[in-house]
C-alpha cells in the first residue's frame, strides 16, 4: 500500500464520519496502532530504502478543546541499498513532538493539522561493510482526523512528513549524508479520560 492509498482510505473515513454525533472533549488520548512508513530518500545517488509497516503508540494532552500537544513513537525496520549494493537492514524508530489544531466541526470527527520536531533514533543495525549514524532530527509536519466511536474510544488516521537526515559509509569510505525524510501513515485506536 503505497502514501497516496493511506491518504485517500483516511479521507474516506472523514468524508463517512462527518454524519456522526458531536465529540466529547477530554483532556486525554492514549493510543495504539500501525504505521506505514515510506522513506522519501535524497542526497546520495542512487540510495534506496524499503517501505515498510511498523507499531504505533500515542499521546495527546488537550491545553483547550482545539489545540493539543502530542508525543507519538513508530518503529519500522527497513533495508538500505545505494546503488543496487545491499548495505543492510537497521531500525528507524521517530520520536515526535507536535502542538496541534483541531477544528470544531460539529460532529464526531475532528480534523486536525500539526507541526513540531522528531528525534530519529536508529537501531538494530546489520549492515554489511557499512555504517550510519545511528539518531537525528529535523521538523514534522502531520494532518489527520481523531474520529469519536463513543464510549470513550477514539479512531485517530493521520499523514506525517518527517525531515530527517543521517551519514552514511561504506569499507571506511563516507557515502555522504542521506536525507530520509520519511512519510508516516498511522491509524490508531485509542482511549480518551
Amino acid at each position: 500500500m503505497q502514501v497516496k492509498q493511506v491518504a485517500a482510505v483516511a479521507g474516506l473515513a472523514v468524508a463517512m464520519a462527518f454524519s456522526g454525533s458531536a465529540m466529547a472533549v477530554n483532556d486525554s488520548v492514549i493510543s495504539g496502532g500501525v504505521a506505514y512508513t515510506h522513506p522519501i530518500e535524497k542526497g546520495i545517488d542512487g540510495i534506496d530504502i524499503d517501505n515498510q509497516f511498523g507499531l504505533a503508540l500515542d499521546y495527546r494532552y488537550f491545553v483547550t478543546k482545539d489545540w493539543a500537544i502530542d508525543v507519538d513513537a513508530s518503529e519500522s525496520r527497513h533495508t538500505f541499498n545505494v546503488g543496487g549494493t545491499g548495505l543492510g537492514s537497521a531500525r528507524l524508530i521517530p520520536l515526535r513532538l507536535t502542538g496541534q489544531y483541531y477544528f470544531d466541526t460539529g460532529s464526531a470527527v475532528r480534523p486536525f493539522l500539526g507541526a513540531g520536531l522528531n528525534y530519529t533514533r536508529i537501531e538494530s543495525v546489520d549492515f554489511n561493510n557499512a555504517t550510519i549514524e545511528k539518531h537525528g532530527s529535523g521538523g514534522d509536519v502531520l494532518a489527520g482526523a481523531m474520529f469519536d466511536l463513543g464510549a470513550g474510544l477514539r479512531l485517530t488516521a493521520q499523514v506525517e512528513q518527517l525531515f530527517l537526515k543521517t551519514k552514511l559509509a561504506s569499507s571506511g569510505n563516507s557515502l555522504g549524508e542521506a536525507k530520509i525524510n520519511p512519510v508516516v501513515g498511522s491509524l490508531l485506536v485509542g482511549y480518551a479520560f
